[in-house]
């Protein structure tokens, strides 16, 4: 039979051998086809805490990277969100299921396709600092809020309103509020619990974070019910 890879060919360690289990997801170069093998297919060369090893593997072993634009991507390196048209951080990238995980300026990290990935050019990057370094980070941050609004259709507004209402039989007459202290926990998550609320009145189709916010009320749920001591673990 016929080998799939050639010689210099870049592949993934992908092997269910316990003995290989480690390396799965590595990249490794094709060094040499070995069609008169009997117990392997190739030797291939990968990168072991920076020093190069070499390894003998079947073809099963090793599979191709569907997605090469991963293989222009590093974690930490700085791309374009196209989405939103701003800077983010690789901050993982799965070359054997194709996703990359990027960090937001305020610290969010969500999982996108690498078409949603733009590499920073050069020329790019002296606009930037043309910019200036705060200038660009508020831009960044006023887009990124854009979107959250979007996504959360003004939630603060929407949440202070609803809680003040919760609240009204704790409401004195001077306007302040009497709470007792395990009101208070339930506040925090209560208040959680509206704002995913929100996203899904804002945008009962789908959210625009690609995010399931009845999967994290059901988490909060679960968060609630263990506070209040019907959980033991």
């Amino acid at each position: 039979m016929k080998n799939k890879f050639k010689e210099e060919d870049i592949v993934l360690i992908n092997s269910k051998a316990i003995d290989l289990k480690s390396l799965n997801g590595i990249k490794a170069k094709i060094t040499e086809v070995l069609p008169s093998s009997v117990n392997n297919d190739y030797e291939i060369c990968y990168l072991d805490n920076g020093k190069e090893s070499k390894l003998r593997v079947r073809e099963n072993e090793i599979q191709d990277i569907k997605d090469k634009r991963l293989l222009q991507l590093e974690v930490g390196q700085e791309v374009i969100y196209e989405p939103l048209d701003i800077k983010v951080e690789i901050s993982q990238i799965d070359l054997i299921h194709s996703f990359v995980a990027i960090k937001f300026s305020d610290g969010g990290v969500q999982v996108v396709e690498s078409e949603k990935i733009k590499l920073i050019e050069k020329d790019s990057d002296s606009m930037v600092e043309k910019l200036g370094y705060f200038s660009e980070k508020g831009l960044e941050l006023g887009k990124l809020v854009d979107l959250k609004q979007e996504s959360y259709g003004d939630s603060v507004s929407k949440t202070s309103k609803l809680v003040k209402i919760f609240l009204e039989d704790y409401k004195k007459d001077d306007g302040t509020y009497v709470l007792t202290e395990e009101l208070i926990d339930h506040i925090l998550l209560q208040v959680r619990i509206i704002d995913k609320q929100n996203r899904i009145f804002s945008n009962p189709k789908a959210d625009k974070m690609g995010e399931s916010p009845y999967k994290d009320i059901s988490g909060y749920g679960l968060l609630g019910e263990r506070m209040q001591g019907t959980i033991h673990n």
